[in-house]
This record gives C-alpha cells, structure tokens and sequence, in this order.
C-alpha cells in the first residue's frame, strides 16, 4: 500500500474512531456502550488488515496525518473547557484538569510514534 493509501486508511479510522468515543458522551442509555465497543472493534480490525504491509508515511503525509491527530484532541480539550464550564465546582474543575492533562500526555505520545526515533508510522 502506498504512503497515500495508507494515510487515507489511517484518517478514517482515528475519524471513526473520535466519531464514536465523542459520541459515548452524548448519546445516553445504556446499550450504547456496546453498539460503540462492536463499532470500534470492528473498525480497529479492519484497519488493521489493511495496514499489514503497508509502509511508512512520507513527510508530508506524516505532517497531514498529525495535523488531523492533534486536531481531534483539540476539539477534545475544548468539549472538557465547556463541561468544566457548565459544572462550575471544584471537583469539576479537577476532574477536567486531570483529563487535560491526559489527552496532553496522549497528544505527547501521538507526536512521538509519528516523529520520534522508532517511529511506527
């Protein structure tokens, strides 16, 4: 698979995967959670499959594909500012640093395996 092919691939799937991790948030019931789990599964295996054999990202198309990362986790941050937000507490202060600071850590970890010296992508 070419560098295009693959950044195509690896785009939809973290823009299904955000999809359906944004939408456990806002969708209430509790069968949800295994609509969402069978979903992210699903899509999870069948990247996969595809990204077998599939070689590493060029520059630009590293660039492209942590643009696209970076832009789901801010959009993340925002959505936890806004419930920080509307729940004005000290514990919902806390809890929405905390989760900041997670997603910080993540986008940290997203940066490496794209940049990094044993990059995966």
């Amino acid at each position: 698979m070419a560098s295009s092919g693959k950044l195509a691939v690896l785009v939809i799937r973290d823009s299904l995967i955000f999809a359906l991790l944004t939408a456990y948030f806002f969708i209430p019931g509790d069968y949800v959670i295994f609509f969402l789990l069978g979903g992210g599964l699903l899509v999870e295996r069948l990247a996969n499959k595809m990204l077998k054999e599939a070689t590493k990202l060029e520059p630009p198309h590293r660039r492209i594909y942590l643009i696209v990362s970076e832009s789901f986790l801010v959009i993340w941050i925002l959505l936890i500012l806004r419930w920080i937000i509307r729940h004005l507490s000290p514990l919902a202060i806390a809890i929405g640093a905390l989760a900041i600071i997670v997603l910080l850590a993540y986008s940290f970890y997203v940066h490496h395996t794209i940049y990094g010296k044993d990059a995966t992508v």
